[in-house]
């Protein structure tokens, strides 16, 4: 139920308050952003390298998972890393990435990351090259790409052709990276993670990919919202013209 009181919607303030205090929390009377998502799976990821080798098979993600019933393999393996060097770049990138793209679009960032593990895994069994998969490097790679798109929309909304072609150019970089992985069938950078463990370059393409959905998604979800909206005014117009009508015709 929408109130109005002098032309300002009660509900559309209270929303406003809400995502407002929501996102913004007072550290020493200044404002600050907390990134809660990043931040929480950063710890999970570090706490799961600490746990050690004895739970490191238990939590890499494996072909068979399903067979097995072993569910959280196709969430924790993304957790899991296979060396200190592994952990350290995979978690860098993914906290300066996330933390980024969680202050602007938190929507992006969750669904980056759920779209992109669904992903990985229906690459992985599409090649049946890997029977084991781990790192956050595809999660990395989403998060790069959502991070380009938000620059090329915010920087043509706000006619920053910096900010704009900044974007443009780290997501054509981001493709040519993994269009040329997905070809080659071999990394363009690191090929050993220790362990036995290569790059499963499938992953990155399932970062990517993942990306370009949720965006392309929060396009149409703005679209049909905006629709609505516009639909729901029309209504209330109609109504309000059909309600004078009547009005004056009783008054006659």
């Amino acid at each position: 139920m929408v109130l109005w009181r002098g032309g300002v919607s009660c509900s559309a303030a209270l929303g406003a308050l809400v995502l407002k205090e929501r996102k913004m929390y007072s550290i020493n009377g200044n404002k600050c952003f907390v990134p809660w998502v990043t931040l929480a799976l950063t710890v999970v990821a570090a706490g799961f390298y600490w746990l050690g080798d004895p739970w490191f098979d238990v939590l890499v993600w494996k072909s068979d998972w399903l067979a097995r019933g072993e569910v959280w393999r196709i969430l924790t393996g993304h957790l899991t890393h296979v060396s200190t060097d592994h952990l350290v770049w995979d978690l860098g990138v993914f906290i300066f990435l996330g933390s980024y793209l969680e202050k602007r679009r938190r929507g992006w960032l969750c669904g980056t990351i759920g779209l992109s593990i669904v992903l990985v895994d229906l690459l992985l069994r599409m090649t049946g090259r890997f029977d084991a998969y781990c790192g956050l490097s595809a999660i990395d790679i989403g998060l790069f790409a959502s991070v380009c798109l938000v620059l090329l929309k915010e920087g043509k909304k706000g006619q920053d052709r910096v900010v704009f072609w900044l974007g443009g150019l780290g997501l054509l970089l981001a493709l040519g990276k993994v269009a040329f992985e997905w070809m080659a069938r071999e990394p363009l950078f690191v090929t050993e993670l220790g362990r036995g463990f290569a790059v499963a370059t499938e992953s990155h393409l399932a970062g990517f990919l993942a990306a370009v959905v949720v965006f392309l998604f929060a396009r149409i979800w703005h679209g049909v919202r905006v629709a609505i909206g516009a639909t729901r005014r029309l209504q209330k117009c109609n109504a309000t013209g059909e309600r004078v009508e009547r009005l004056s015709s009783c008054t006659k």
